[in-house]
């Protein structure tokens, strides 16, 4: 008959010497682990001398045997004791536990010297067949060998015990396996193999400590090689669940296989056996499952009362994870929640801030150091699936990353990292401290922190967008608030969306609660409401268009606005945006710039007006000495009356023009001939130019030149342009003015947003130096000037005059070469054709 002792020792044997190397595998740096290994070859010797003994062929050899299992023996307690020290003091190293150890190595010596002697064996018995082992024939040392074994036995388990009581965390988790295996293993052990054999003179009994060995042994593996170990509860719990998974099943299994074998066999008994089997089979295959799951489910009722805090932990972090709200409010949530569920000391949110993580501010704590994307632990983070337990890592670090993020987290006095990733990469992580009841991070907290660090990524880049939105919103807000010009916004259905203050205030509109979501048309004067609806469904847009609303009435206001389409991400139109601005102001400004403008000319244009009036005033004179002497002469009359009369509407002719352009006047449209405004305005810098040494050419090529303007501000404005390029030449140099019919200008002149097809164009050309690149963008600014004694506003207010009437203005110039000024004017609608003709011309 087979020997199953004998089978199952190499079997026993091979299972400790593989727990050995996986556990010298898991970390080969630690001195536990190392300590672990030399056990593991000294169970595997001691149980290969039985082997070798169950298989001896004589009483001698049996004998010898018999002597080598117990003189190996009593290196356990000593290795275990080592084991115990390894695990409470990590940083020494095994020749210091070794010297420590000498009561030990002496009690050992002196146990394994006393095996070998007749005094401890005086014989041996080979077995009688079956599966009984070989007897040893014990001395009366033997009493002293069990002596020894029980004195060692109390020693190690109440060492463990009081290691037990100062270990924290991780190391306290692991002594308790130690612990508890001591006292399930060693015991039964010692009771199997010593005090048995003692009390009955039979060894019999120890053929069953190979079951013993190998479950103790493979719980001291799991309590020192595993990175995630369990406490004595949850070893508990799983126990129960798999005894009561394994009796249910047992059960079930009984029940189907008699309820089959009762049916008829019609002659077939052994067809009949072999479907009873089968069909307990496929029932116990399709109900494992369930009651795996249900009897689970009640042993974390019994057995583990915070499995329910963490099952309702996951879902309420799941429900804050969904929530939309903002960064600050998510993590002073989840910090609530987490320090409630896990009972963490403390928690500390970092999130990602560039190239670094900055630690979100918590009330009543001294505020963090931020931490840099080359620190170990952000490094360990990205690269682990899981998060980072320092008692973990302090086991079972590996790699020099993991040895390197666990000092991180000793210096940071934390327990645990949890990264909280997005689809973008690590978002951020959390730092918990210890727990309050002492407890470990065990598998079920690691699992629960890791999902949750998920979801917290995700929910944190949500907030963190929608934190964007409503900072930008309250911006935006506040922004539009604030600004000093108007700003309205329709959606497609002409309704407002969209009105500051400005422009309440300067379309005179209802506080912004009563203009939102109403109609535009019901709100917007009429004029204004003209060109948004134009923008807005024609998609004609206007830019800087002056406008005067409620014209010829008090609440006259003159303003400016601009119109646009905004569209979505599709391209069609969601609305239209106007934005106005108030230029009351600005347009009294420039009356007064206009104003001293028209007085810096007068001083200007003053010799010349002092020559016109000076000839007129000689004729006058040479009449008035001759008059007493040519009285009665009727030639004399005839010829100097007419004459005299001539020269005074001269010079009222003269006083009139420089009275009309010196004073301040109101800009009034009406219908004028351009061709005679410029001849007006030569009329006054004739004397000017002639002074100078230039020549004045005209070239009026535009046959229909009537037009709505301004008569003295459009010959305030060619005085300007006749001046500036007066003054720009040298004697010799000719001003040339020409005139051409154009058609609408092209796009780069629409912002002025008039709608003539008809356009008279006039260039004022000069052969002066030219404007230089610096200087072009600024001729146009108030107060700008490169002259020696101007004032500035001569081409400002040009500009402006030329504004007024919708028309534009723009400067051609070769530097050196002369400048070239052109001015636009829309003309009045039914003149005459435009169409080229011959140029007229006059120099």
């Amino acid at each position: 008959m087979t020997n199953l002792f004998i089978i199952g020792l190499p079997v026993v044997i091979t299972i400790n010497l593989l727990l050995g190397m996986i556990v010298f595998l898991t970390n080969m740096g630690r001195l536990a682990n190392r300590v672990f290994v030399l056990l593991s070859l000294v169970f595997a010797l001691w149980l290969a001398c039985q082997y070798f003994g169950s298989i001896a062929v004589s009483e001698a050899w049996l004998e010898f045997w018999i002597r080598q299992a117990c003189a190996t023996s009593v290196l356990i307690p000593l290795l275990f004791h080592l084991l115990r020290a390894a695990a409470v003091q990590p940083s020494t190293t095994l020749a210091s536990l070794l010297r420590r150890a000498w009561p030990w190595a002496a009690a050992v010596v002196g146990a394994a010297v006393l095996s070998q002697t007749r005094f401890f064996l005086v014989g041996a018995r080979l077995s009688i067949g079956g599966n009984a082992i070989g007897e040893p024939l014990y001395g009366p040392g033997f009493t002293l060998f069990v002596a020894f074994w029980l004195v060692a036995v109390v020693a190690l388990v109440w060492s463990f015990f009081r290691a037990l009581a100062r270990a924290e965390g991780v190391y306290r988790m692991e002594m308790q396996i130690m612990a508890y295996g001591s006292l399930f293993s060693f015991v039964p052990g010692v009771v199997l193999v010593l005090l048995i054999p003692l009390f009955t003179e039979s060894s019999q009994s120890a053929r069953f400590t190979p079951i013993t060995v190998v479950i103790w042994h493979s719980a001291m593996a799991y309590g020192i090689a595993t990175r995630h170990i369990m406490g004595v509860g949850e070893f508990l719990r799983r126990g129960i669940i798999w005894s009561l998974v394994a009796c249910a099943l047992a059960i079930m299994y009984y029940a189907v296989f008699r309820l089959v074998m009762r049916l008829p066999s019609y002659g077939a008994d052994e067809l009949q056996h072999h479907m009873a089997h089968v069909c307990a089979g496929i029932v116990i295959a399709l109900s494992l499952a369930p009651a795996n799951a249900f009897l689970r489910s009640r042993a974390d009722y019994l057995f583990e009362k915070d499995h329910d805090a963490l099952s309702q932990l996951v879902r309420r972090g799941g429900d804050l994870a969904r929530s939309i709200t903002t960064v600050d409010a998510l993590c002073t949530d989840f910090s609530r929640l987490l320090q409630h569920a896990l009972g963490v000391s403390r928690m500390q949110v970092y999130l990602q801030d560039g190239s670094r993580f900055v630690p979100h501010p918590v009330p009543g704590e001294e505020a963090a150091e931020p931490v840099g994307e080359a620190d170990p632990l952000v490094q360990a983070l990205r690269a682990e699936r899981y998060p980072l337990i320092r008692d973990v890592l302090r086991r079972g670090g590996n790699t020099p990353l993991e040895v390197r993020a666990e000092r991180v987290l000793a210096r940071l006095d934390v327990e645990v990292a949890v990264a909280l990733k997005s689809k973008n990469g690590l978002a951020g992580f959390l730092l918990l401290g210890r727990r309050a009841n002492g407890r470990v991070f065990g598998q079920r907290e690691e699992d629960a922190l890791a999902f949750l660090g998920d979801q917290l990524g995700f929910a944190i880049e949500n907030a963190t967008l929608y934190t964007r939105l409503q900072d930008a919103r309250l911006y935006n807000e506040v922004l539009l608030d604030n600004l000093v010009t108007g700003v309205v916004a329709v959606g497609a259905d002409g309704h407002v969306t969209v009105c500051n203050r400005e422009a309440q205030r300067i379309l005179r509109l209802a506080p912004d609660g009563e203009v939102i979501g109403r109609s535009a048309a019901d709100v917007l004067p009429e004029p204004v409401w003209n060109d948004l609806r134009a923008c807005l469904f024609l998609g004609r847009g206007v830019r800087d268009q002056d406008m005067r609303l409620y014209p010829q009435s008090p609440r006259e206001q003159a303003v400016r606005l601009s119109t646009a389409v905004f569209g979505g991400n599709a391209g069609a139109s969601t609305g239209a945006l106007l934005v106005i601005q108030d230029t009351s102001a600005i347009r009294k400004l420039e009356e007064q710039i206009r104003r001293s403008d028209r007085l810096a000319s007068i001083g200007t244009m003053a010799a010349g007006m002092a020559h016109e009036i000076k000839n007129p005033l000689v004729g006058l004179k040479t009449f008035i000495q001759l008059l007493p002497d040519h009285y009665e002469d009727p030639d004399f009359r005839n010829t100097f009356v007419p004459l005299l009369g001539n020269e005074v509407e001269r010079i009222n002719a003269i006083v009139s023009q420089l009275l009309n352009f010196s004073r301040p006047v109101k800009p009034t449209l009406n219908p004028l001939a351009l061709h005679a405004t410029l001849d007006a305005a030569r009329t006054l810098v004739a004397q000017q130019i002639k002074a100078r040494g230039l020549v004045f050419e005209r070239h009026y090529e535009a046959e229909n030149d009537r037009l709505l303007g301004d008569q003295g501000l459009l010959s305030q404005l060619f005085i300007n342009l006749f001046l500036n390029g007066m003054d720009a030449m040298e004697p010799g140099g000719t001003l040339t003015v020409t005139t051409q019919a154009v058609r609408r200008p092209d796009p780069r002149w629409a912002h002025a947003g008039t709608p003539a097809e008809a356009w008279i164009e006039v260039r004022v050309q000069d052969t002066g130096r030219g404007i230089s690149p610096e200087d072009k963008p600024q001729i146009f600014d108030p107060f700008f000037t490169t002259k020696a004694t101007g004032t500035g506003l001569g081409l400002s207010v040009a500009h402006g005059i030329v504004i007024e009437h919708r028309g534009m203005i723009d400067v051609e110039s070769i530097p050196g070469a002369g400048a070239c000024f052109r001015v636009l004017l829309p003309l009045l609608a039914g003149g005459d054709p435009i169409g080229d003709t011959e140029s007229k011309g006059e120099a």
